[in-house]
């Protein structure tokens, strides 16, 4: 059974830092995804991109990110380097079908690439679930996981797709998924 550690909208707070070097120590996940606003647009994202990403790497951890809408084009050019950033990309991680996201204002579109597949994947994105109206039976991914709404977390169906909100991580939340079971547990720090 794979544990993986969801952590989101960090917001680039030194504590946030803290916080997940304590919370791998103690939840010692088999991975962590981020669905996003792991930064802010300011002075000093670069280098905390890189110390959250460190974090993971020295223990040696898969970590996988999609970008927020406070994640800035070179800190999302630095999570695309690192080989980190699910971004219309899909990959095969921990034994599960992955999808990821992004925030979509930056690319011009709202629209899926004809070409990007989610469906029976775990979707990652930062946004809200608007998107899982848009497919049908065939297309739609198995569990959609999303960041973005900060104080609203927990699960619900929408249009037959179960969607977990992810708490904010810089108010001392986050959650834990497992796998194969797909079970989500929500915690505090």
């Amino acid at each position: 059974m794979a544990k993986i550690l969801i952590v989101s909208d960090l917001h680039q707070q030194r504590k946030c830092l803290d916080n997940l070097a304590r919370v791998l120590q103690k939840e010692k996940p088999d991975g962590v995804i981020c669905p996003g606003d792991i930064t802010e647009r300011r002075a000093g994202n670069f280098e905390y991109a890189r110390q959250f990403v460190e974090l993971c790497a020295v223990r040696k951890l898969p970590l996988r990110v999609v970008h927020g809408n406070n994640d800035p084009p070179e800190v999302r050019e630095y999570f695309k380097n690192q080989k980190v950033l699910w971004h219309f990309q899909c990959e095969k991680l921990w034994g599960a079908q992955f999808c990821g996201v992004g925030w979509l204002d930056e690319e011009g579109s709202k629209t899926i690439p004809e070409k990007f597949d989610v469906a029976r994947s775990i979707f990652i994105t930062h946004a809200p679930p608007t998107w899982t109206l848009l497919f049908d039976q065939k297309s739609k991914p198995v569990l959609h996981i999303s960041g973005h709404m900060h104080s609203w977390e927990g699960e619900q169906e929408r249009n037959g797709i179960r969607w977990v909100r992810i708490p904010t991580f810089m108010h001392g939340r986050y959650a834990v998924l497992t796998l194969p079971d797909q079970k989500v547990n929500f915690r505090s720090i």
